[in-house]
């Protein structure tokens, strides 16, 4: 039922593992370094998060908090790696908007 490509792909394969399991690494860690980067710098920030904590427990960090998604938000727009989508975001897949409604969430949960 195998295609006797298929077998002498499978067989090469079978000869060097590593070889191939580093390749096919190298293409993904390529490939994903701008997504990963994307969601762990700017969806997941440690430090916005932190500054919503000290929110909810002390009112009088509310400014610092709006100031700080203010900036995080230019600093985002300014070194996003995407190209323009048609929502014109900076963002493939909806990926921007996403951030987008969980920066307004930060926001309202800040006021």
């Amino acid at each position: 039922s195998f295609s006797p490509w298929l077998f002498g792909v499978i067989q090469q394969v079978m000869a060097r593992p590593m070889f191939y399991l580093v390749a096919l690494w190298l293409c993904l860690s390529v490939f994903l370094q701008d997504f990963l980067v994307y969601y762990v710098q700017r969806i997941f920030n440690p430090t916005l998060l932190m500054l919503v904590q000290e929110c909810r427990n002390d009112t009088s960090k509310k400014q610092d908090l709006i100031y700080a998604l203010n900036h995080h938000s230019a600093k985002r727009k300014s070194t996003t790696t995407f190209k323009k989508a048609p929502n014109g975001n900076g963002s493939v897949n909806g990926m921007g908007s996403k951030f987008l409604q969980h920066e307004a969430k930060l926001k309202m949960l800040a006021t």
